[in-house]
């Protein structure tokens, strides 16, 4: 629809405004490093990055206004994800993926879209559910892909039975849960150092007392 289109338009515009401006205040930033005078670089650096934020904020506005009209108008939804991902909302932009509700293969092609928001800022569990809707693909593809194509190479469709070895190779090669691998590790070793700081905290809070 046209509002579908005015949307989609002007969020990938603001998106680019925010990205000029952000790349303003890097460049600005690596200026100051180099120059005697720092403190006098550092607010134009800073104020790039003010109007960085407010362009991605306008941004996820008008995104937020097309998918009132069009919720399932999917370039909206994974740039809105995005959006809040880079304000560091890790709660919205999991919330603005949820609705795509990503099954089993949709995992290798689409799960980059909220790792970032998984592991930057979202409870634990939302990194974990991630990863395991990604072991879910694992698990379930082996076995799918195994009985498929001893049923297909039976039956004498060899070309599909060629087809299972070749998804069956892109799902170990896989980058998108390779990723999810890491950040279930990651995630894990977060939870354990979060535990044990607060044992500490704890235990020397006893024995102050």
């Amino acid at each position: 629809t046209p509002v579908d289109t005015l949307a989609l338009l002007a969020t990938q515009a603001l998106a680019a405004e925010a990205s000029f401006y952000a790349s303003e205040a890097a460049a600005t930033s690596a200026t100051s490093s180099t120059s005697s005078s720092s403190s006098a670089a550092a607010a134009p650096s800073s104020s790039s990055l003010s109007d960085a934020t407010m362009a991605l904020l306008a941004a996820v506005a008008a995104a937020e206004e097309g998918l009132a009209v069009s919720p399932n108008q999917a370039e909206l939804r994974l740039g809105i994800t995005s959006l809040y991902a880079l304000l560091g909302a890790a709660t919205a932009s999991r919330d603005a993926f949820a609705p795509i509700d990503c099954k089993n293969i949709q995992m290798d092609t689409m799960v980059h879209h909220i790792l970032p928001a998984a592991e930057g800022g979202a409870a634990p569990e939302v990194a974990f559910r991630v990863c395991q809707m990604a072991d879910n693909l694992r698990r379930d593809a082996g076995r799918d892909i195994t009985e498929l194509g001893v049923t297909s190479y039976t039956n004498g469709v060899y070309t599909k039975a060629i087809e299972f070895v070749g998804f069956h190779r892109r799902l170990k090669i896989s980058h998108s849960l390779a990723a999810t691998a890491v950040v279930k590790a990651r995630t894990a070793l977060r939870v354990v150092l979060a535990s044990a700081a607060v044992d500490i905290v704890s235990g020397g809070g006893g024995g102050g007392g």
